[in-house]
């Protein structure tokens, strides 16, 4: 794929207004010319996307050597590429992958298989206490879940607010900027996540305590 350039207005008039030149190169310029939004200025509405002429980097070489053979000094290749910068297309819009799709989809038609057995068949006394920890069990996954779901998302969306921010920074400062300040939130994250359920589970177990506490205070009361 050749290198693609993004010209100034003055250049591409210039270029434009080549009535001398031969009609095969009058016709390659007009016909390479595209406008493409910049990376860096692209709003967050893609449908009003500054656009910006850009043209192959052979096309400018081409015009400079029909220049030189017709003594066209304002067309050399020197004076075409002021104010030249090569062209960055904007990044490709994030999509949550398909695996991560198809494992939600899996344990939401599980939970549901799950809840339709509990209402057609019957529960024996005996498994009632198997079936609270079960639902337990399930509250305590789909938490966990939640959970890695919610870091992934932060980091993704701290990496596209550093990407996008970052405007025309090289890419491999904005990629090595975006993955470190993207495992700092997740790592923070993580820590945060990790307090919070040792704070609900000693929670939990101080009120299991106090209930058996209660419930043994009951039956050594005499009775009245």
């Amino acid at each position: 794929m050749p290198v693609m350039l993004v010209l100034p207005e003055a250049t591409v008039a210039r270029l434009l207004s080549l009535a001398d030149a031969p009609s095969l190169l009058q016709k390659d310029i007009r016909d390479c010319m595209q406008c493409m939004p910049l990376n860096h200025d692209t709003p967050a509405d893609p449908s009003i996307a500054r656009q910006h002429t850009t043209v192959p980097h052979d096309l400018l070489v081409r015009v400079a050597r029909w220049a030189r053979s017709h003594d066209r000094p304002d067309l050399c290749l020197d004076v075409l590429l002021r104010g030249v910068r090569i062209y960055t297309p904007p990044p490709p819009k994030y999509e949550r992958p398909r695996e991560l799709d198809e494992s939600l989809e899996a344990i939401r038609l599980e939970q549901e298989r799950r809840t339709y057995d509990a209402m057609v068949h019957h529960t024996a006394p005996t498994d009632r206490g198997a079936t609270h920890e079960e639902r337990l069990a399930w509250r305590e996954t789909r938490l966990h879940i939640s959970a890695m779901l919610n870091v992934l998302l932060s980091m993704a969306a701290i990496a596209a607010a550093v990407w996008w921010g970052a405007g025309s920074a090289s890419p491999l400062w904005k990629v090595s900027v975006a993955f470190t300040l993207s495992i700092l939130v997740g790592t923070a994250e993580v820590v945060l996540y990790t307090q919070y359920g040792r704070s609900v589970k000693h929670s939990r177990t101080k009120r299991i305590v106090r209930q058996q506490r209660r419930r043994q205070r009951r039956t050594q009361l005499p009775p009245s």
